[in-house]
């Protein structure tokens, strides 16, 4: 089995695909949105068959010398030391509240045992051998599942926060906001209904689409192309009708009324990849087409997890800043990014909480979150509920500066140095940033070990800004990933962009002298609600994150 196993990773690292868990990483997310170390081209990192965390001191030593461009802690939550030192007051507390639960327990306990002992019946005796043993209330781990031994006050008290926050009839924890997706997309579609998904949703979605049900039917809509969704409802709403009519008519019940299973509907509201916003009313608008209806309608899931604190009154997300909560079936809040912390809630109707809790296999058959995790989501909420409008708008800041930052005096800096008269990507990228009126512009590059190349030479300079290299994103559409966070500074988004146009035109020069014939290098600036993404990718062999060619479609799978 390791012979197979290694040859396997041989395969893959003969494509330049091999993926392992960079040394100098320690920010850690719980969906991970980018799974971004195809290979490092580190000399350090080896053949890749070493263990990959084996150095603890200098992941803690790098970092420190490094600018965070890369993580998703958007509002710095994870290190901001008034929400430490309140996870650490409230943990304090909680753990003596479970130290006077167990006194008291055991204290009872021991009164049943005094008791038992004074009766010598054989009965009693036979009743105190099947008396369910003194166990302490949990302070570590949860010790089981929510439907076990994994339940508290505490997790039930956090979803009653979190749906009053967000404005929901009811919320679910899960582990991860991959579980979530998982279960949500394994159980919400029935059979013979449609599963329609934004072409670059999250892996997590495609995963629990491809386990629901049979019979399924998963059909993808240009990213955030609305008349593409338009005309994918409808074809799967008339495939639903008129499977059902066939299957009705060969039944031998002909006076029951067939059930029409509908259409379950898939987007991000902030795309990870590229930084932009799902238009979500007209996506809600499509949906309620009264066309659909006789196909059992459509109802839409959002997956919230680079727009929760970050959009919306509060931080509550994309869907309440635009006031469709009533109109959205489901929602997915994760807590890796702007939260800070660990773990996921989906809010919905409380049919939906119990459907789940029924049928929903990540979190019948997964340990329960630990009650420490618990504390640190309520803390890290606490702040959002108080910070969260005031971090949105310094994130707008950085979001400004940054693009000024590649006004067209910097920009002809990387021009001078060419010493050919063909336009360069940053010139295209000059040019369409002169027309954009959004936080988006693009130019193109390709290939992993350039990617990787322009990563390492930015973090070598103290810019923590990592790939995304194929297969997570398709091939051609290789980038780097730049975040800006609320604990980011003017002058160092400034630094960054001097930075970036002097590798880049380094490395410009380096392709033309040694004559290999590549695409001149470049970069993608996204900047979305969450952050901006800037991408060293996206060549003309790939369809990138708004293609409308298959590659697209298997974009972060």
């Amino acid at each position: 089995m390791e012979d197979a196993l290694a040859a396997a990773l041989d395969r893959r690292a003969a494509v330049g695909l091999l993926r392992s868990i960079d040394h100098h990483h320690h920010h850690h997310d719980d969906r991970d949105d980018h799974d971004d170390s195809s290979r490092s081209t580190d000399a350090h990192d080896g053949d890749g068959f070493g263990d990959p965390l084996d150095d603890d001191s200098t992941a803690a030593t790098t970092t420190t010398r490094m600018v965070d461009f890369s993580s998703n802690d958007y509002f710095g939550l994870a290190r901001r030391p008034d929400v430490r030192n309140l996870f650490l007051k409230r943990l304090a507390a909680a753990a003596a509240d479970a130290d006077a639960t167990n006194a008291a327990d055991a204290a009872r306990a021991s009164g049943r045992t005094r008791a038992s002992t004074m009766d010598t019946t054989a009965t009693n005796a036979a009743d105190a051998t099947t008396t369910t043993p003194y166990l302490p209330a949990p302070v570590l781990g949860s010790t089981g599942s929510r439907l076990l031994t994994g339940n508290s006050r505490a997790a039930a008290a956090l979803e009653r926060r979190l749906a009053r926050f967000h404005r929901a009839p009811a919320a679910l924890l899960f582990n991860s906001g991959y579980d979530a997706n998982l279960a949500l997309m394994s159980t919400l579609p029935q059979p013979g209904g449609a599963t329609v998904i934004d072409e670059l949703v999250h892996a997590s979605v495609h995963d629990g689409a491809r386990r629901a049900r049979e019979p399924r039917t998963v059909r993808a809509f240009r990213h955030n192309d609305v008349a593409h969704l338009r005309q994918v409802l409808a074809e799967e709403a008339d495939r639903i009708v008129r499977e059902a009519a066939s299957y009705h008519s060969s039944s031998s019940n002909k006076q029951t009324k067939p059930s029409m299973p509908g259409i379950v509907v898939a987007v991000e509201a902030i795309y990870s990849m590229d930084g932009d916003a799902a238009p979500l009313p007209a996506i809600v608008a499509a949906l309620a087409d009264p066309r659909l209806t006789a196909a059992g309608g459509a109802v839409l899931v959002v997956d919230e997890a680079h727009s929760t604190g970050v959009c919306g009154p509060q931080g509550r997300g994309l869907v309440a800043h635009h006031g469709l909560e009533a109109r959205v079936f489901a929602r997915l809040h994760t807590f890796g990014k702007a939260v800070g912390a660990h773990g996921a809630a989906v809010l919905g109707p409380k049919v939906l909480k119990r459907f789940l809790v029924n049928y929903a296999r990540p979190l019948v058959f997964s340990t329960a979150i630990p009650p420490h995790a618990l504390v640190a989501v309520d803390c890290a909420y606490a702040a959002i509920e108080r910070d969260a409008e005031g971090l949105q708008r310094r994130i707008g800041e950085l979001v400004r500066a940054y693009r000024a930052a590649f006004a067209e005096e910097r920009l002809n800096k990387f021009v001078g140095k060419r010493k050919h008269e063909s336009p360069s990507s940053l010139t295209e990228l000059q040019k369409k940033f002169k027309k954009t009126t959004t936080t988006t512009t693009t130019t193109t590059t390709t290939g992993n070990a350039r990617v990787a190349r322009v990563s390492a030479a930015l973090r070598a300079r103290g810019f923590d800004v990592r790939p995304i290299r194929s297969p997570t994103v398709p091939r051609g559409s290789e980038r780097l990933r730049i975040c800006l966070h609320a604990h980011n500074s003017e002058d160092e988004v400034a630094a960054l962009a001097d930075c970036l146009v002097d590798v880049l035109a380094s490395f410009e020069e380096e392709e033309e002298a040694g004559g290999r014939g590549e695409d001149a290098a470049g970069m993608e600036v996204k900047a979305g609600a969450a952050g901006v993404v800037a991408a060293a990718g996206r060549g003309s062999g790939g369809d990138g994150g708004g293609g409308s060619g298959t590659g697209a479609r298997v974009a972060r799978l």
